[in-house]
This record gives structure tokens, C-alpha cells and sequence, in this order.
């Protein structure tokens, strides 16, 4: 299987640190390019590649080439595969992105977090083979055209025959795949939807206290708050019809456990508000919300941190990294 593809092409879609990341290894195993609007980190990559730092203090540079997405050169061999590693709120452009790049009838995969990423792609691409996975790879951009590899979780994606190639490159370059019964779960849409769970319960909350992830478990208040904001997005996927009525527990204890075992982390979510930039808040919250309704579901907890945090994003209260509210503000949500 792995010989059969890895002469054909791949496009990565994005330049921050998970679309570096995945280009780098990829690039050991296929043709890869990498298609974004980040001019500066472009540069970077194609006069220096891009180097990996591991966890375990070795280092590594990969050849890529990168492109800007508004200057595709006309001779560019159209790709086999794309896979969209950006911010859900820029899938509607990654579409458009896609569709210059990709050969009529490949594969689209989204790696990205969050709902609704994928009825937008299959909306704008509706030629394209699309799927929805998950990825606990984790990284940071130190600088320009390097990446610090943060965690080496496992990819999730469907079992679906023409993913398999995908998946084979995936493990071939180092990058660990499961499918969703190896995940321990049903469905990728229930892992989807357990990681927007695990999302929705740590990400706002260390955004709004400026506190790395492991406060969540170690602050009474704190750890109420993420666990009722976990039961709550899991009684949305219950309506949803991809989490099972005896897991509401375990999606408490999950957010919890997973607060823990990344207690150093800053989530993505706080380091959007910590240096002002935009967060993802309305495709993991807001879209707990949005179907929330849909089955005439009140959200108050999750429809809370929607508020907050658009308010910091506009108001631009966290730019200094610092907390916005404290934990006895935030605890108003549950009285």
C-alpha cells in the first residue's frame, strides 16, 4: 500500500504549528506542500525547511516547500491529498484553498477541532471525498520555520477504504493512527465529539483564569466548573446521538484526568487570548450551543464561556496573559 502512494502529493493546509508538524514528517515518506497565508513563516520554511524539536532534546530539519494560497503557480501538479490542519474559522477560505489544489475526486481530511468544520467543506467541495478526524499531536511554533513537538498523541480517523492510504503514509512517517474502535469508541463522530467535550471543559476556562491546564484539577472551584461544563456538552451529544447516556460520568472524569496529565500546557485557546488574537470558541462552545437548541436544549454554562470569551477577543482584556476573572466570578455560572 505505502508504495502505491508515495509519488503522489499531498497538500497541507495551514502553516501554524500542527500544519509544520505534519509536513515535516510527511515529508519523509511523500511529495508534500504546504498552502497558506502566513508570508513570513512561508519564507522561513522554504529558504530553511523546517526543524522539529523533540521531546526528547533531539532536533530534526525537513525539506518542505510552502506556497501562499494566493499565489499558487500555474504549473502546480494538482494534489492527491489534502489535509486541513487550520483555525475552524478559517475553513471556509481552506475550502477555497482546497479547490485550487486538489485533483477532482481526492481526499479531504480535517484534523481540525471543533463541529461543523466538516458540513462546510462538504458544502464548498462536494466533488471531493471528505472525512473528519482528531489529533492529539501537540506543538508550538518557538519561532519562524520551527516547531517544538509537544505530544505525540494518537491520530483518529474513520475506517473508510479511501482513507487507507492516508493512514498508511500517517504511520509510516511516525505519526500514530487508530481507528475509532481502537480509539475504544463507536463512531468518529463520537471521538469527534469527545474531543469538542474535552475542549469545551479546559480551553475557555484556562482562557477567562490565564491559568495553565492542571489548575482546572487542582482548584475545587475550577474543577466544578470543568466538570459541569463537560456534562453539560455531553447531554448535547447524547441529543446528537453520539454519546451514550452511561458515558456522562466518564466525560466529567475525562476533562478532569486529561486536565491533569497536561497540567504544564497552555491551551491553544488561552495562548489566542494571551497574545489578542482570535480563538476557536464558536465552533467548540458555540456550537455546543447552537445544537443545543436545535433539540430544545438550554446551554447556560456553555453559552456562559461563548459570552466571556468574545468579550475578551474583542475587548482584548488577556492580551497580557494574565487571568480575566477569577475562578469566585466565574462560579456565579453554577448558582
Amino acid at each position: 500500500m505505502l508504495s502505491q502512494i508515495t509519488n503522489k502529493h499531498i497538500a497541507i493546509i495551514g502553516t501554524g504549528a500542527l500544519a509544520s508538524l505534519f509536513a515535516a514528517k510527511l515529508s519523509q515518506v511523500s511529495n508534500v506542500s504546504m498552502v497558506g497565508t502566513w508570508q513570513a513563516q512561508i519564507d522561513a520554511i522554504n529558504r530553511n525547511g523546517i526543524t522539529v524539536f523533540e521531546q526528547t532534546g533531539r532536533s530534526k530539519n525537513y525539506q518542505v516547500s510552502a506556497v501562499h494560497a494566493g499565489h499558487l503557480p500555474h504549473d502546480t501538479p494538482p494534489a492527491d491529498v489534502a489535509i486541513v490542519l487550520v483555525k475552524s474559522y478559517q475553513t471556509a477560505q481552506a475550502a477555497e484553498r482546497i479547490s485550487a489544489v486538489l485533483k477532482p475526486g481526492g481526499t479531504v481530511l480535517s484534523l481540525q477541532n471543533g463541529l461543523g468544520n466538516e458540513e462546510t467543506l462538504e458544502s464548498a467541495l462536494p466533488d471531493q471525498q471528505i472525512s473528519c478526524g482528531i489529533t492529539m499531536q501537540g506543538g508550538n511554533i518557538p519561532a519562524l520555520a520551527t516547531v517544538n513537538h509537544a505530544g505525540n498523541g494518537a491520530t483518529v480517523i474513520d475506517d473508510q477504504p479511501f482513507l487507507e492510504p492516508v493512514v498508511e503514509l500517517l504511520k509510516a512517517a511516525g505519526i500514530p493512527v487508530l481507528s475509532p474502535k481502537e480509539h475504544g469508541v463507536g463512531t468518529i463522530d463520537e471521538a469527534i465529539w469527545g474531543k469538542l467535550i474535552l475542549n469545551a471543559a479546559i480551553n475557555p476556562l484556562t482562557a477567562l483564569l490565564g491559568q495553565p491546564n492542571g489548575f482546572l484539577a487542582d482548584d475545587p472551584t475550577a474543577e466544578r466548573l470543568c466538570r459541569a461544563t463537560a456534562r453539560e456538552a455531553a447531554e448535547v451529544a447524547i441529543l446528537e446521538e453520539a454519546w451514550s447516556k452511561e458515558k456522562l460520568k466518564e466525560a466529567e472524569d475525562s476533562a478532569v484526568r486529561v486536565a491533569r496529565l497536561t497540567a504544564p500546557n497552555r491551551s491553544s485557546m488561552l495562548q489566542d487570548v494571551s497574545r489578542g488574537g482570535r480563538t476557536e470558541i464558536e465552533s467548540i462552545c458555540g456550537e455546543i450551543v447552537k445544537r443545543g437548541k436545535k433539540h430544545g436544549m438550554a446551554t447556560p454554562i456553555n453559552q456562559k464561556w461563548l459570552g466571556l470569551i468574545q468579550k475578551v477577543e474583542q475587548s482584548g482584556e488577556g492580551t497580557a496573559g494574565e487571568s480575566v476573572y477569577s475562578t469566585d466570578k466565574l462560579r456565579e455560572v453554577l448558582e
